[in-house]
């Protein structure tokens, strides 16, 4: 999880973004990731603060799903 910097004092909310990531996941359920958007959502729900948008990288450390960039010319 990223560093967690609480909302502590009486400042209005903060508008957040949640950046979940798992890089193996070989049974494509995206248990990883979605456990860590729930954390992520329930630690900004204690805290005040609002999600205002999700990212998900699921399954994005190896090259055996992603095409390769197309080469420029030379």
């Amino acid at each position: 999880m990223a560093i967690r910097q609480r909302n502590t004092t009486k400042q209005k909310p903060r508008r957040l973004v949640i950046y979940a990531r798992i890089s193996d996941d070989r049974e494509g359920r995206q248990n990883g990731v979605k456990r860590q958007e729930q954390q992520c959502r329930r630690i900004a729900e204690q805290d005040g603060d609002e999600v205002v948008r999700v990212f998900v990288d699921d399954d994005s450390g190896g090259r055996a799903r992603r095409p390769l960039p197309p080469r420029g010319r030379r």
